[in-house]
């Protein structure tokens, strides 16, 4: 009971204020050891709520030294599988108060591996809380030496890391070859200025920030410069930088290397993170000390090694120039930074679109990337370092620029002896130069009039016109200017094309299409250009033939028939490239083969009908299996419908050349060393079907019944097979096909516990391929022939949760994007009543039970976005989410579950939902179901939703009101504040 009063006190007053705080943790802490395991979560809730107050402002609290002390006693409690989100909260409150025992709070932070152990979780928890995220602010600012030792113990690889780790295999993370240890990546993405407290070090202790980046990135850059391992990464090479007073200084440069304190380029997350913090520091510093900036920089740039950290200075340098003239006079002692810096504006538009364009589901991953945003939005974004040079021309150090210039014209070749690299060099130096520019004459800014008699002008600008270069320059720009123009055309042409053929409606006229097809028709089908505006004529005459038939001259007709032909047939035969396993949807092949089928359909004159119907063929079994499932795609309901035994015929067709190639590939086996390519049985698979397909008799009727699709290519085969026959669902044998996938995919999953000697290994591609037709299937056929197929898988729900769980949340997909509501329902019950049934419900009390994927999926939980509190295929069928509820056992997990769909897209079954609750927590053991602090956390949220919106609505039903009551205290015994001031609230009587 007294504990009760305690806790009651610490609820009333969540936001530490007044003496009581340190009285209450101080009678805690003194007491501590008459404390039970059973009175942890309030103790954890009560310390949480005395350093709820602590910030940048306020880092001080009375009574700290209890409450650390309670957090220290606390440990132990947790240091368990089952403890691991209740041990993080426990960190999270050391962490803000590091200075109230510094010497366990670099105890547990370096941490101690016990005998038998290979780690320490608590140690590795804690350094990932402070290095990672916002909550090492507090040690960094009290504690910035332990900080910096255990952050370059944590990041830096060393040789003696290398010889302990088995890194003999074929593959080695990408930051290794930065020096950086391994699996650190997932734990610093997104990368971020605001990833680790790095600002805050350099804020309060600017000299360690310093002295700590720079070994970071000198080790780095030696460790890049000489790689450990075969196959490196692009070289770097090395620069030389020359400073004022003579002293010269090298640097490792690449364009990696460069690009990666904008995140432009592949590296390290963490050094990236460390690059954006170290540019956002600087920004402020610029502010801040406008004085100091340069000579900071000019550190920098003396004390480093790596280009990375260049890359910096040259963009804070190019943001303030004038503060920064000895920074960009060193950085222009270098050809290769001013080169490389250009390329980085070049693809700023890039870096800046990608940002946030997948869905971040974490409330402090979009809080990361939001920072990104604003730093993308910088205005010094779009400026290099030749901007910044010419901009220093308009102060004192005009002449030192021109003196650094001249030298580099000195030193060029003779005219006539200049290659297009030198000439771009001279070009770029002509623009630097301020001596290149005539001034035009003085023009008010933007609609400002010129001012009249009497009156001052306002914000006059200077215009500055450039002189002409010379006449080998010159002649390079009007070359250049030529070819992008005609670049510009050709790509013009190849956009509107496949933008167009994706009918992206919003991007691409369509009504352009014959100004498209006379472009089209003019231009160079054979010459092959770096942009791949090649196939830009094979684009538009898909799109004409797809959607624009009937409205061509024959002429026309004849010449997208003969582009379509031509580019099926460009690589037909080329079965020994890399190409074949291509992924690029930008070439013209692609839907040349998806229109194919749709012109077999058309009128054709003698000459197009026997090319159109070769290139069929050719499509179909064409070495880039890209272009195959673009055929494939092309037999749709429509073809069907047509011409059904053409349709049949390519399905056969297809699983006659997959069982031909089977019988080589088997055949060759007992031939190991002399065993013919994959490659080469494909090409005689595939020419033996060329040869049969157009003549009557020579494809079996039956051949995709009597695939066997657990052979190599006949499982390749099937994936296509089931596309073509999933478009005419009411066909027996697209069901019986189906059916037969269904009972093959659970023989796959069924191999994970097969242990004998000649087991086939799992294709885990081919497997999700062959699950997907399953699940667009029965999202399409009639209910009695969805349950056929899926039989064999439901039946699996006991014995394959993990792999069942990914086919209910395609159908969950699906129906997002393409509703077919009541079916979606019959199938979600269909796999809802195998789960009531299941029998690892038994055992769902455990840490990690078995089933925990079905129960995500079941209860729709997975990937809805933060904003989104309804989803309307809901709307009627909320019902059979409750009712699973009700009727699986009252657990932890469930309950999880359950709380999850309310939170996210369950708002109609509130607030009936409250009292479903309250049943399963009396049914259950409510201690133990509320062990997640992120089930505790959404089911306040829903509380508060209701209990401060609508109370007397919820008051008024005598049942709904007991029941929140109860979940309410509930939440209070398992320590939750903000349900204490909710009851508090709730049971004031209405008005």
């Amino acid at each position: 009971m007294w504990l009760a009063d305690v806790r009651g006190h610490s609820s009333i007053l969540s936001v530490p204020d007044g003496a009581v705080w340190a009285t209450v943790v101080g009678l805690v802490h003194r007491n501590i050891g008459s404390f039970g395991t059973e009175e942890a979560p309030l103790l954890l809730a009560l310390i949480e709520d005395a350093v709820r107050g602590v910030s940048w402002w306020a880092p001080d609290i009375d009574g700290a030294e209890h409450v650390t002390g309670i957090a220290h006693w606390l440990l132990p409690h947790f240091d368990h599988y089952r403890g691991d989100d209740a041990r993080k909260r426990i960190l999270k409150v050391i962490a803000k108060i590091p200075k109230a025992a510094p010497a366990r709070f670099e105890a547990v932070l370096r941490g101690q591996i016990r005998e038998g152990w290979h780690h320490d979780p608590v140690a590795e928890d804690f350094q990932d809380i402070l290095l990672t995220g916002l909550d090492g602010a507090p040690t960094a600012r009290y504690l910035p030496d332990l900080l910096i030792s255990v952050a370059l113990d944590r990041f830096l690889a060393t040789e003696e890391y290398l010889r302990e780790e088995p890194y003999g295999r074929s593959t080695i993370d990408v930051d290794l070859y930065f020096g950086i240890k391994e699996h650190l990546h997932h734990n610093f993405f997104p990368a971020s200025a605001f990833r680790g407290p790095w600002i805050n070090l350099l804020s309060h202790h600017p000299r360690k920030g310093l002295d700590f980046l720079i070994q970071v990135f000198n080790h780095s850059a030696e460790w890049y410069a000489h790689p450990r391992f075969h196959a490196p990464l692009e070289p770097a090479w090395e620069v030389e930088l020359m400073f004022a007073d003579g002293t010269r200084r090298k640097q490792w440069v690449n364009s990696r290397l460069w690009g990666l304190y904008r995140g432009m380029t592949v590296g390290p997350y963490v050094l990236q993170s460390l690059l954006m913090a170290f540019e956002k520091w600087l920004l402020d510093y610029a502010k801040s000390h406008p004085e100091g900036l340069d000579a900071v920089l000019l550190e920098i740039l003396q004390r480093s090694d790596s280009a990375a950290l260049a890359a910096v200075v040259a963009s804070v340098a190019t943001a303030h120039p004038h503060r920064s003239g000895e920074a960009l006079l060193v950085l222009l002692s270098v050809q290769d930074y001013v080169e490389i810096d250009r390329s980085r504006m070049a693809g700023e538009h890039q870096t800046s679109s990608l940002t946030g364009l997948f869905p971040t589901l974490s409330a402090e991953k979009k809080f990361f990337e939001e920072e990104r945003k604003k730093s993308n939005a910088l205005p010094h974004r779009m400026h290099d370092l030749e901007a910044a040079i010419a901009n220093l021309q308009l102060g004192p150090l005009a002449p030192r620029v021109h003196t650094i210039i001249d030298r580099y014209i000195a030193a060029l070749p003779a005219p006539k002896k200049r290659d297009k690299e030198d000439l771009t060099w001279q070009l770029a130096l002509h623009r630097m130069d301020f001596r290149q520019y005539d001034v035009a004459e003085i023009q008010p800014a933007g609609d400002e009039t010129p001012a009249t008699d009497g009156e001052e002008p306002q914000n006059n600008y200077i215009r500055l016109e450039p002189k002409p270069p010379a006449p080998e320059v010159q002649q390079l720009v009007d070359e250049s200017t030529k070819t992008l123009g005609e670049m510009n055309a050709r790509l013009g042409v190849h956009m509107w094309g496949l933008k167009t053929f994706r009918r992206e409606a919003d991007s691409a006229d369509p009504a352009r299409w014959r100004d498209m097809l006379a472009s089209a028709k003019g231009m160079d089908r054979t010459a092959e250009h770096p942009d791949n505006s090649r196939n830009a004529p094979g684009f538009v005459a898909a799109v004409c033939v797809r959607d624009r038939w009937d409205a061509m001259s024959p002429e026309e007709k004849d010449w997208c028939v003969d582009v379509i032909c031509s580019e099926v047939s460009r690589h037909a035969d080329q079965w020994g490239t890399i190409d074949r396993m291509q992924r690029f949807s930008m070439l013209a092949d692609r839907p040349c083969a998806f229109v194919v089928p749709l012109v077999l359909s058309k009128s054709l004159t003698e000459t197009q009908t026997p090319r159109v119907r070769q290139a069929f063929v050719v499509a179909l079994s064409h070495p880039i299996d890209e272009v195959r499932w673009y055929a494939t795609w092309g037999i749709d309901d429509k073809f069907w419908a047509a011409n059904r035994s053409l349709a049949l015929r390519a399905v056969n067709a297809i699983a006659t050349e997959a069982a031909f190639a089977d019988r080589i590939w088997r055949a060759e086996e007992m031939h190991y060393d002399k065993r013919r390519t994959s490659a080469s049985i494909s090409a005689a698979a595939a020419e033996e079907v060329r040869q049969r397909f157009w003549t009557e008799g020579e494809i079996a009727a039956d051949a995709h019944v009597r695939l066997d699709i657990t052979e190599i290519f006949g499982a390749e085969a099937n994936a296509k097979v089931l596309t073509i026959l999933g478009q005419v669902p009411n066909e027996a044998l697209a069901v019986a096909a189906h059916r037969r996938a269904s009972e093959d995919l659970v023989e796959c999953w069924n191999r994970k516990h097969d242990r004998s000697p000649d087991r086939r290994n799992r294709n885990f591609h081919r497997e999700q391929e062959i699950s997907n037709r399953i699940q667009q299937f029965a999202m399409r056929a009639p209910d009695a022939d969805a349950k056929k197929v899926l039989q064999p898988i439901l039946d699996t729900v006991d014995r394959h949760p993990r792999e069942v769980h990914s086919v209910i949340q395609g159908f969950t997909t699906s129906e997002d994007s393409n509703p077919n509501t009541p079916h979606y329902w019959f199938l979600w019950n269909l796999f809802a009543e195998q789960v009531k049934r299941a029998k690892w419900l038994a055992h769902l009390d455990r840490e990690h039970p078995h089933g925990s994927e079905v129960l995500s999926t079941i209860f729709l939980t997975a990937w809805w976005k933060d904003n989104v509190r309804h989803w309307r295929s809901l709307e009627s069928y909320a019902h059979n989410v409750d009712a699973l509820f009700d009727a699986l056992p009252p657990v932890w997990i469930v309950l999880d579950s359950y709380v999850r769909f309310l939170y996210h897209i369950g708002e109609r079954s509130m607030p009936a939902a409250f009292m479903r609750i309250a049943n399963a927590l009396r049914r259950g053991n409510p201690t133990d179901m509320l062990r997640e602090s992120n089930t505790v956390f959404m089911l306040e949220v829903l509380l508060q939703r209701h209990v401060y919106t609508r109370p007397l609505e919820l008051k008024r039903d005598p049942t709904l009101r007991d029941a929140i009551l109860y979940v309410l205290d509930v939440l209070v015994e398992s320590g939750s504040s903000a349900a204490f001031r909710m009851r508090d609230d709730f049971v004031t009587p209405a008005a």
